[in-house]
């Protein structure tokens, strides 16, 4: 398709074998109008336009933005995959997406980067992941200047690559292919329905991490599990997430069982960093790995609040004068 303005109230298939080319065309679809690529290939070539309608993929059939141009897309919703290739942008000129399928950031790593592009304030609902597959630099989202981008409950931002601009996040983010960071600049903010999902291989260093230049806000949930072999180290303290500005908390956290007997496992906040720690007892503050005041008043206050840093000794659930003197012990005996 080329040329003039084309409007799709029906579906236009791409069987296998065949290829359906978009190239420099502006595109609208009713309601009803459907794009899929059943077996076949649907290529966005040159600088065309998008908006309306369902893009879907059956059959091992492929949708995607060739490298060297730019799809401005707007209002739409996407059922099946839809790949972002090497040197490929991908523009949101829409204020709504709905993605239910998943979206590529390019899956490799290239020369050329890939990129989706909120130009709009926009918001992004359904059930559906963005995948940044490229490493690094190699897979961007980015904000045009005045945009930000939401990401509603049901997305799924993974991989290894960057954020670059204002997002407001109520799904999940899960760094890594397995392994790996989510990087960029600009705020990010974690509503109470966000989940950073977090997984660590083996010691320190060793695990995910989102790691921002700009503010984040947290909140929601944190979820850490070992995929790999248990620490070597002790204490064993992993640095989830990291910004210029860091502030607010998770609300929720999904840890594992402490590594080592009559030990513990605290996430803990300083100005630019969360982390998850497995430590001794007393040590529930940062600068973990070291027993200093302000472990002594992490205690205080948890006790106070009927917390569990505080509920170090039974009658677990009654914080009472065997809880401090647990504590006392253990600070003086000092951590490993």
């Amino acid at each position: 398709l080329l040329g003039s303005a084309k409007t799709n109230n029906a579906a236009m298939i791409a069987e296998t074998g065949g290829v359906l080319d978009l190239n420099s065309v502006s595109v609208t679809q009713g309601a009803a109008g459907v794009l899929l690529a059943d077996g076949g290939m649907i290529e966005f070539n040159g600088n065309p336009s998008f908006a309306g309608g369902t893009l879907d993929t059956a059959n091992g059939g492929r949708i995607f933005r060739t490298s060297g141009g730019t799809l401005n897309l707007g209002d739409t919703t996407i059922e099946g995959d839809f790949e972002i290739l090497p040197g490929g942008v991908v523009l949101l000129t829409g204020t709504s997406l709905v993605n239910n399928g998943t979206v590529y950031v390019n899956d490799t790593t290239s020369t050329l980067n890939g990129y989706f592009q909120f130009n709009t304030i926009s918001t992004v609902s359904g059930n559906g992941r963005f995948v940044l597959g490229g490493g690094a630099d190699d897979s961007q989202i980015y904000c045009g200047g005045g945009a930000s981008g939401t990401f509603g409950p049901g997305q799924v931002i993974e991989g290894e690559g960057d954020l670059h601009g204002t997002y407001f996040v109520g799904g999940t983010l899960s760094p890594g292919l397995p392994i790996g960071d989510i990087g960029g600049s600009g705020s990010l903010d974690l509503s109470g329905s966000a989940l950073v999902d977090i997984e660590a291989a083996g010691d320190p260093g060793a695990h995910d991490r989102v790691a921002r230049s700009g503010a984040v806000d947290l909140g929601g949930t944190l979820r850490f599990r070992f995929t790999g072999p248990a620490p070597t180290v002790f204490p064993a303290v992993y640095p989830v997430v990291s910004a210029a500005v860091l502030t607010g908390g998770f609300d929720t956290l999904d840890l594992p069982a402490p590594i080592q007997p009559n030990s513990a496992v605290y996430v803990g906040y300083d100005a630019t960093t969360a982390y998850v720690a497995f430590t001794c007892l007393p040590d529930n503050a940062p600068p973990f790995g070291v027993l200093d005041l302000g472990d002594v008043t992490g205690f205080v206050a948890a006790f106070l609040a009927q917390q569990n840093p505080a509920d170090l000794a039974a009658p677990y659930g009654i914080w009472d004068l065997q809880d401090v003197l647990a504590f006392v012990s253990g600070f003086t005996a000092g951590c490993p």
